[in-house]
């Protein structure tokens, strides 16, 4: 299952965009988008915990605003901050998190994170441009559907990897740059 995380005022439409393609790929039971996927008068934290538990990979769409810019601060400094949260326990239960940069975001700085998320600095992310976003999101798709069907963690097909850039061990596990 892929978890898709965002902030509603900044990548709703995006996130959904995402979502839905990437429903397409794997069907719509593997894909939690929680605008998609709960239902009036669910516990929305039981079921985003158990959602992310049972997730293989946490999409975190970061666009401009993801950090959530307030008169009180950060959002993202909060520690009851949903974004954080999501992301704090997809990195705490061990699962496979995909940084995806869009309007123009850049990667996040581990010093700008708040501890829980500094991992998330370290990560290969993708870009999703504004002049080629479907196609971009067609890209990513393969790439995280094709991972899917690997044995572990970053494993696709060589076909998919090589029109990224990037190289292909003997297992079919990705190492060096992908650009995107």
């Amino acid at each position: 299952m892929f978890f898709v995380n965002y902030r509603t005022d900044d990548e709703m439409i995006g996130a959904v965009h995402l979502a839905e393609k990437l429903a397409d790929r794997v069907g719509a039971d593997n894909v939690f988008l929680d605008r998609h996927s709960l239902r009036p008068g669910d516990d929305f934290a039981a079921v985003i915990e158990d959602r992310l538990r049972a997730c293989r990979m946490l999409i975190a769409l970061i666009g401009p605003r993801w950090a959530g810019t307030t008169s009180a601060g950060r959002r993202l400094d909060d520690p009851d901050d949903w974004v954080r949260r999501e992301i704090a326990t997809a990195f705490r239960l061990g699962r496979d998190v995909a940084p995806v940069l869009v309007r123009g975001a850049r990667p996040p700085a581990a010093s700008d994170l708040p501890p829980d998320l500094a991992g998330l600095a370290g990560l290969q992310h993708f870009v999703l441009h504004d002049t080629s976003f479907s196609a971009d999101v067609g890209r990513f798709v393969d790439l995280v559907a094709g991972a899917r069907r690997g044995v572990g963690p970053g494993i696709v097909d060589a076909a998919v990897v090589n029109q990224f850039h990037g190289s292909v061990d003997a297992r079919g596990a990705v190492f060096g740059p992908v650009q995107n």
